[in-house]
């Protein structure tokens, strides 16, 4: 079986701050999420998993691995880059917008889908392109051994949707929680969504 899990909460999540690829460490309540999701996932062991090669990745993978198994990183799983539009919130970067292009529209922004041309952040096709690649590949091994892929929200969201077949220009129609994990089973030789499952779904009462 592959999971595909998204980090614990850094301090920049709390503060709706794009992160991209600025190496925000695991704040603490996002350690504790993590620890969670651990405890949920116990009976699993894990033959590997693997993270984006950014921290707050990588220390929700350690704390998944419990030592039990090897931990390794790939770059493809890693956040898309937002250039230097990095540590603003979205009303920042409105704001941002609004002084530099005169005919931008704010009803047609979304942090997501639509950037206006030649800012500098990654396509959202090319970030959902190597996610599939780093799926595709692992999906092989996950055949005859459970592993576990740790990587960011535009990742796994774009991957959801690939796995839902949902076309990616259609808004998102669901928010991933911290350290929400996502159960992938390999179905005619293709991804197929299993379940869902998020600490913050226990109303918090794991994570006092």
């Amino acid at each position: 079986m592959l999971y595909l899990i998204r980090h614990g909460e850094t301090e920049w999540n709390r503060t709706g701050r794009i992160q991209g690829r600025s190496n925000i460490p695991l704040s603490d309540a996002g350690e504790k999420e993590a620890r969670v999701l651990s405890g949920l996932m116990e009976k699993i062991r894990f033959a590997q998993i693997v993270s984006s090669d950014l921290e707050r990745a990588h220390q929700t993978a350690i704390i998944l691995s419990r030592g039990e198994c090897v931990v390794t990183k790939d770059a493809r799983l890693r956040e898309r880059s937002y250039g230097r539009y990095e540590g603003m919130t979205v009303d920042e970067i409105v704001l941002s917008f609004q002084r530099e292009h005169p005919a931008f529209n704010r009803e047609e922004f979304d942090p997501v889908l639509r950037w206006p041309e030649g800012c500098g952040v990654e396509r959202f096709e090319d970030v959902l392109e190597r996610g599939r690649a780093a799926v595709l590949e692992y999906s092989v091994r996950a055949k005859e051994a459970d592993i576990a892929l740790v990587t960011h929200g535009n990742v796994l969201s774009a991957l959801l949707y690939w796995t839902l077949g949902i076309p990616q220009n259609e808004p998102r129609c669901f928010r991933l929680a911290n350290c929400m994990c996502a159960e992938i089973g390999i179905e005619g030789g293709r991804p197929a969504l299993r379940s869902l499952v998020s600490p913050s779904a226990f109303g918090g009462m794991f994570l006092s």
